[in-house]
């Protein structure tokens, strides 16, 4: 079954259709709600640009896609929910081999498996004073803490271990699946499991020698983690975490940047996730892009719509379709090297080879996305967003100017056809430059001026020419 007919079908079918096929619903545009008793928590939203339509059901704290409305509102199971909206949406039907079955009941399970583990991590982080003081030290308020629905990961005990067991065998998953196993690790006869995992689930790459050699298989509850369940629509897509440390008493980030964050390996629960904080929000007109989970919260906190990339990368849908949803994107980028490179420098493919291109965050995001960072101050530089949220706090300013001035930081960041063009204009100055370098920078600068059209470009024409020195006959040119 090809991947890309889950998007096919959240394009073309139109969710409130189908929902008042079961429920009235009121409203019109790109939001609808329940309108009768008990279902007034029911709301259906969609891009204003022409995004999917999603549904979320406040009492029931569940939403997602058509698939999910029809797997959660009418009971179907993954192939049923496939064919049905498939047909509705005239596609035609997938073929479902017995292979490609297992494996998206295999994604399936893992979905509804971090739902369950997310609450046992929830409760295990109300429970844990000196878990939740690791997020209070992070500027978080306890309403954030559990907005986000942050988790955390326990001590390892053999009665955590069983409650977990019990929790995921009470919801009829297999405590012995792949997800659950990314959950609680293994520990004992890695090659049975694996030999298991071949037969249920037609699985064979998830496990390697080295597993079945030391016996064990490392998971989320192997030592003690802040867990970030990544939220989309109010459902639980996907786990990541932040690894931690006992200091004596009490519980510390760990120190060591090399081991900072813990991801389970693709083969046990998928590929990563971006990370959408509780309070996205597909209709409103900006978006600001950060790197990691600790941003994201922050600026969700301060009331910023707002996604992190969090290890993925800004793929032709996620660029291209944040670019649909969100008139103004800002690239808050990390301030050290990793962060700068990830907006000015990128590869494209041209053929069966790859090319290196500038400032590929313009053809990603589009000519007008600003670049952002945090400032510097007399202490240093500061790194990130949630840095700069704990630096605030320690000077006491208040959650109301904060606000403020990232709000001002962000409505001054250039946008990034300006400074290509700036950047390319300094360089025909130096001597250090070779012609072919110079020539392919200013070309590259104009290309993309040129996404904008020519109107929006005549808008900025002073801003162009401020940047780069030229003329306005020689910039029109």
């Amino acid at each position: 079954m090809a991947n890309n007919i889950y998007d096919d079908i959240k394009k073309r079918i139109d969710l409130v259709e189908v929902i008042r096929e079961d429920f009235p619903l009121k409203g019109h545009g790109s939001e609808y709600r329940g309108d009768r008793d008990g279902i007034h928590g029911l709301v259906v939203t969609r891009s204003s640009k022409g995004g999917e339509w999603y549904y979320y059901w406040n009492k029931h704290n569940r939403g997602g896609s058509v698939i999910d409305y029809l797997i959660k509102e009418r009971g179907m199971d993954m192939k049923s929910a496939v064919e049905w909206a498939a047909k509705r949406a005239g596609l035609t039907l997938p073929e479902w081999t017995h292979a490609e079955t297992k494996s998206w009941l295999r994604v399936r399970a893992a979905e509804d498996l971090f739902d369950v583990a997310t609450k046992v991590f929830e409760r295990w982080m109300g429970n844990t004073a000196t878990a939740m003081d690791v997020c209070r030290g992070r500027g978080w308020t306890d309403d954030t803490i559990k907005n986000a629905r942050l988790g955390y990961s326990g001590n390892a005990t053999a009665a955590e271990y069983k409650e977990m067991r019990e929790y995921i065998a009470m919801n009829n998953i297999d405590v012995q699946s792949p997800a659950a196993v990314a959950i609680l690790g293994f520990k004992g006869d890695v090659a049975k499991l694996k030999d298991k995992w071949e037969v249920d689930y037609e699985l064979h790459d998830a496990i390697s020698n080295d597993d079945v050699n030391a016996g064990y298989i490392s998971g989320f509850m192997s030592k003690p983690r802040l867990i970030y369940p990544h939220l989309y629509f109010g459902k639980v897509t996907y786990l990541s975490s932040r690894n931690l440390k006992w200091e004596g008493d009490r519980l510390i980030n760990e120190p060591d940047k090399h081991h900072k964050s813990y991801n389970p390996r693709r083969g046990l629960i998928g590929e990563r996730k971006p990370y959408f904080p509780w309070n996205y929000n597909v209709n409103s007109n900006h978006i600001v892009i950060v790197e990691g989970q600790a941003d994201v919260i922050t600026g969700a906190q301060w009331g910023f719509n707002i996604m992190g990339k969090v290890g993925t990368k800004l793929s032709d849908y996620w660029g291209g379709e944040l670019g649909k949803r969100h008139e103004t994107r800002y690239d808050w980028h990390d301030m050290d090297e990793a962060g700068e490179n990830s907006w000015r420098i990128g590869k494209v493919k041209v053929g069966k080879e790859e090319k290196k291109i500038e400032y590929p965050i313009a053809d990603l995001l589009g000519p007008l996305t600003h670049i952002v960072g945090a400032p510097a101050t007399r202490e240093g530089q500061i790194k990130d967003m949630n840095d700069l949220r704990q630096y605030y706090v320690g000077k006491g300013i208040s959650d109301q100017s904060q606000y403020e001035r990232v709000r001002i930081r962000l409505n001054n960041a250039p946008v990034v056809s300006v400074i290509a063009l700036k950047e390319a204009a300094e360089k025909q100055k130096r001597k250090d430059v070779s012609l072919e370098e110079k020539l392919g920078t200013m070309t590259r600068a104009f290309e993309i001026i040129a996404k904008m059209g020519k109107k929006k470009a005549n808008h900025m024409l002073n801003d162009f020419v401020s940047a780069s020195g030229l003329t306005v006959s020689a910039i029109n040119k």
